[in-house]
């Protein structure tokens, strides 16, 4: 019988694994999340707490973004297969 401390440890390295496999995911697929135009603009920096953050080349194109941002949601969590981000906070370069 294993202890519950390795079964516990075992769960959090495959949890940490997973989300780490869906920001490369998202990283990798990023142009076809947002088209050609926003990914000129755009560079995924990470996933923290279910909050994609991403860094702008200006505060015009943030607050574009904050306009499609829930579309850009849909396509992220439709690409993983389940629901991963649930904000997106666009911050300037």
């Amino acid at each position: 019988m294993r202890k519950i401390g390795e079964v516990l440890s075992e769960i959090l390295k495959d949890l940490r694994c997973r989300r780490l496999g869906d920001e490369v995911r998202i990283r990798e697929n990023w142009r076809e999340i947002v088209g050609d135009i926003v990914y000129k603009n755009t560079q995924v920096v990470g996933i923290r707490n279910k909050v994609l953050r991403v860094k702008v080349s200006s505060s015009v194109w943030a607050m574009e973004l904050s306009f499609i941002k829930d579309r850009i949601m849909e396509n992220i969590n439709r690409l993983c297969g389940e629901n991963i981000v649930e904000d997106i906070c666009f911050k300037e370069v």
